[in-house]
């Protein structure tokens, strides 16, 4: 992975982690949206060839990770009928796409 790849995904996991902190915020602003992302801004115009994610995934869009149910729960936010539910199970989807991205992270010893 290059350096300029792993500064992408750095900064997609960057996003990721103010999501998990402050998953309102993030639903109200739709900071879960493709153009927030860095690794998306830089990939999708490619078809999402040279993205760390389609390499592990092997399709494009980001499916196959924890995204779209994070993108789902965070757009349940608003009209849930019990908001801390909704909000756990919010927060719980975001920390699993957070956790996939971090797995796609070099080893710093090779």
């Amino acid at each position: 992975m290059t350096e300029f790849i792993v500064r992408k995904l750095l900064k997609s996991i960057g996003l990721w982690q103010k999501i998990c902190l402050d998953p309102v915020t993030a639903a109200r602003d739709a900071l879960f949206t493709s153009e927030h992302w860095a690794l998306c801004v830089e990939f999708l115009l490619l078809e999402c060839r040279r993205c760390p994610v389609f390499h592990a995934t092997g399709v494009r869009g980001c499916r196959k990770t924890p995204r779209r149910t994070a993108a789902i729960r965070l757009g349940q936010l608003d009209t849930a009928a019990y908001p801390m539910a909704a909000l756990e199970n919010a927060r719980s989807a975001c920390l699993a796409e957070l956790a996939f991205l971090v797995d796609l992270l070099p080893d710093p010893e090779e």
